[in-house]
């Protein structure tokens, strides 16, 4: 007997239905779990706000832009638990049976619920990206902890290589917070046989042009014939793209271990891209890095949608049971791709795998077995 199909209209009103039910439970999820993380950050930061005399109007700000942070993490747990509590409610009822028999397939079905992972997961990206892509940097530099302390903000002896224009820099000293160097060499080439050195002994750097003082410039067209330099009092260039928050981001870069890039992104997409820009060829173990983190930053705002994905069919197998059995496998779910987004990071950063393999790796896993389960259920 062939089952008699909704129409369109209907269709739709079946959609805004699932959508009405699925949103108090997300949304109290979403509530709750972001109060309890902020609430357990507030109790571990307390000292801090309290050394750095924050009164509630720094607490909140320092709050607002962690906020993206937060977002990123809480989200996928509260829609996981909001979805299959909205599931299990619907099971329970028999409204799922009832949109079977009517003809509905399990994907149909699912269609709202994975436009809901979609959208989250686009606002989850234009918080950490377009919104505050600095938010959590920014947070932290309220509370010292990105600031630079006074012993280490003058580096002696101080290289810099710009592989991408083929410049070398070298200083004596080099302030990280100022960006000013003292007995500065800077070393690069234009075209096959122009070769440029410039020398000189203070170098500072103000809305985006580098000035040096005390110059003696050198311009070679020929290796076999080279020219005497020239002295000159004062020299601007505005065509170097090593501004100073460049350079400290490539320190950091290369002193950072393959540990702590590994736990979460260090780094914003416009580090990441800078960095990449300026070492096309870099295949070591920083390029490993950054790419991991670059692929870690396109791949957490899906993470709403694989939620969606993994629990459209485990919440139908499971909604006809008790809640323990639906709060079971969400725990169950949310370790295992917490565990195996950690190990696909720690393969990526390292350079086991390829670093698109690692990041993508839980997403991966996960989405199939969704796919997969619901696949048998249609």
């Amino acid at each position: 007997m062939e089952h008699c199909r909704l129409s369109s209209p209907r269709m739709r009103l079946l959609d805004r239905y699932l959508i009405k039910e699925l949103a108090p439970p997300f949304g109290f999820c979403l509530c709750g779990f972001f109060i309890l993380w902020t609430g357990t950050d507030l109790f571990n930061q307390l000292a801090q706000f309290q050394n750095q005399n924050l009164g509630l109007p720094g607490i909140l700000t320092y709050y607002s832009l962690k906020a993206p942070e937060f977002l990123g993490t809480v989200a996928p747990v509260a829609l996981l638990f909001g979805l299959l509590f909205a599931l299990s409610r619907h099971a329970r009822h028999n409204e799922i049976v009832a949109a079977r028999a009517a003809g509905i397939s399990i994907w149909r079905l699912a269609t709202p619920y994975y436009m809901v992972g979609i959208m989250s997961g686009g606002l989850i990206y234009l918080a950490n990206n377009v919104w505050l892509p600095e938010g959590s940097q920014k947070a932290n530099d309220m509370l010292g902890g990105k600031s630079i302390p006074e012993e280490q903000q003058i580096i002696e002896n101080w290289d810099f290589v710009n592989p991408a224009a083929d410049r070398v820099w070298n200083a004596k000293t080099y302030n990280r917070v100022t960006g000013a160097m003292t007995d500065v060499m800077i070393q690069w080439k234009e075209g096959d046989s122009h070769w440029l050195q410039l020398k000189a002994e203070t170098a500072t750097y103000e809305a985006g042009t580098w000035r040096f003082e005390k110059v003696f410039f050198r311009e070679t067209f020929d290796l076999k014939v080279i020219p005497a330099p020239i002295p000159k009092e004062t020299m601007e260039f505005t065509d170097f793209p090593e501004e100073p928050k460049i350079i400290e981001s490539e320190r950091r870069v290369k002193t950072m271990d393959v540990q702590k890039m590994s736990k979460k992104i260090r780094f914003t997409l416009a580090e990441i891209r800078e960095y990449l820009r300026l070492h096309p060829d870099d295949t070591g173990v920083d390029a490993y890095k950054m790419k991991t983190q670059l692929h870690a930053h396109l791949s957490t705002p899906w993470t709403c949608l694989v939620v969606v994905v993994i629990a459209v069919p485990f919440g139908t197998l499971n909604a006809r049971k008790n809640l323990f059995a639906g709060f079971a496998w969400t725990v169950a779910i949310c370790f295992t791709y917490f565990v195996l987004n950690r190990l696909g990071l720690v393969l990526g950063t390292s350079g086991k795998v390829l670093p698109w393999v690692g990041a993508w790796l839980a997403n991966i896993v996960f989405v199939a077995g969704g796919l997969f389960t619901t696949w048998k259920l249609r």
